[in-house]
């Protein structure tokens, strides 16, 4: 229902900015320098009469329940960490993801300092000290000190432990919440079936309890790579996922190849998620609209060189040469440095979109597939962003009087 109701949330957006005569950006990464935009999934798993599952009560140490549900999600998401990365895939949250202002591409969990000295000392088989429960001194006269909150900290996980549920923030704006959940639920019901195959037959409860917590000590063991409780952002983190073991898959359509891997194929057809078929329509329809974005985003970037930018480029130096001439062998260094500079970076543009054309009609005229997503993103991205630095380069110095497109000083301080 969440979901659905997020997906009308959208079309409101739409439809009302409109109205306004307005558009609504709900692309990830409409400007390169300025924040991403993206959605934070909260998930939790919550009772037919309303208990919420990862709530961890007020002694989470001898919440075996608590501890049994986190110590799953720990190694649901430590199992399976390329799907999720999968089911925040687009082309659009490439620009994101991993640009440090958004998780990173590497999915990892963060739990908190307190939970994670909770789930430290029961892999130890020592007993929390509840008293070392982090307290603030309270101002107010006459009041004891009181619980310090227990949420994430850590605004650079892309996976984090928020009081009573966890928070997936790798999903992009424009993107739909669905895919993210079914993964979950799914890879959670993997877990969950086999802890519970682990405790069946167990008769008595004291008995059940102890096994619960061996089964969540192994968990912790086996899976303790999957915890990083550092900075997201930092290249060190990157050398150390490496270390790890942990996927960093930095392009969505590379991610889409787990959908007909063997592990991925069995878990969803035996949870009855999805069949054989079902899950290889997903991979062609995921590479086919990654392909056509990628080709919404050259056609875009060609028409506002030819219509906007190499225009107003040409008249700029039109301008810049005549006063030139007209000045003579008295002309400024100034304007002379004006005219060479633009007539560089004229010829780095219109060179760097003819090349960018040629590359990505050779790319796609054969057969679109995934290494034809591959390649786009390989060749083709880059020599965008490429462009991207020329046309940077000429707005840092362009005058208002030719140039036209709003720069990022209009946008952000004109209005």
């Amino acid at each position: 229902m969440a979901v659905d109701q997020n997906q009308l949330m959208m079309d409101v957006l739409r439809k009302t900015a409109e109205k306004h005569g307005l558009a609504c950006l709900l692309y990830e990464k409409p400007f390169d320098g300025i924040n991403g935009s993206g959605k934070h999934n909260n998930y939790s798993i919550i009772t037919d009469n309303g208990q919420n599952l990862f709530s961890p009560g007020e002694k989470p140490s001898e919440n075996v329940r608590f501890l049994v549900f986190i110590c799953a999600f720990i190694k649901a998401v430590n199992t399976y960490p390329e799907l999720l990365r999968m089911s925040a895939s687009c082309a659009g949250n490439d620009h994101r993801l991993g640009a440090n202002e958004a998780p990173p591409a590497i999915v990892s969990i963060y739990l908190g300092e307190y939970i994670e000295r909770i789930l430290t000392d029961l892999v130890k088989g020592k007993k929390t000290d509840i008293t070392k429960d982090p307290r603030e001194f309270n101002p107010i006269s006459g009041l004891s000190y009181i619980p310090r909150d227990n949420n994430d900290r850590n605004r650079t996980s892309p996976v984090a432990f928020t009081g009573n549920k966890f928070e997936f923030r790798m999903l992009g704006s424009s993107m739909s919440a669905s895919m993210t959940n079914t993964i979950l639920n799914s890879i959670m019901a993997k877990t969950l079936n086999d802890i519970a195959a682990e405790l069946e037959g167990i008769k008595y409860l004291q008995d059940v309890r102890a096994k619960a917590l061996d089964i969540c000590r192994t968990i912790l063991q086996e899976n303790n790579k999957i915890l990083f409780s550092g900075d997201g952002y930092s290249e060190s983190w990157v050398r150390e996922a490496e270390r790890r073991g942990l996927p960093n898959i930095r392009s969505s359509v590379e991610s889409y190849k787990i959908l007909d891997r063997a592990d991925t194929v069995s878990l969803l057809t035996e949870l009855g998620v999805y069949t054989k078929t079902e899950l290889a329509a997903r991979k062609a329809i995921y590479i086919e609209e990654y392909i056509h974005k990628i080709g919404i985003e050259v056609r875009t970037l060609t028409k506002m060189i030819n219509e906007e930018v190499l225009p107003a480029m040409t008249e700029e130096l039109t301008f810049y040469n005549n006063a030139c001439n007209a000045a003579g062998d008295t002309a400024p260094v100034y304007i002379k440095d004006r005219v060479t500079n633009i007539s560089e970076l004229i010829d780095k543009v219109y060179g760097g979109l003819n090349q960018l054309n040629q590359v990505y009609a050779a790319k796609t005229k054969k057969a679109k597939n995934i290494d034809t997503g591959i390649e786009l993103y390989n060749e083709v991205c880059p020599l965008m962003d490429e462009i991207r630095q020329y046309v940077n380069a000429y707005e840092s110095i362009a005058s208002d009087r030719f140039y036209h497109i709003p720069s990022y000083e209009d946008m952000l301080f004109g209005l």
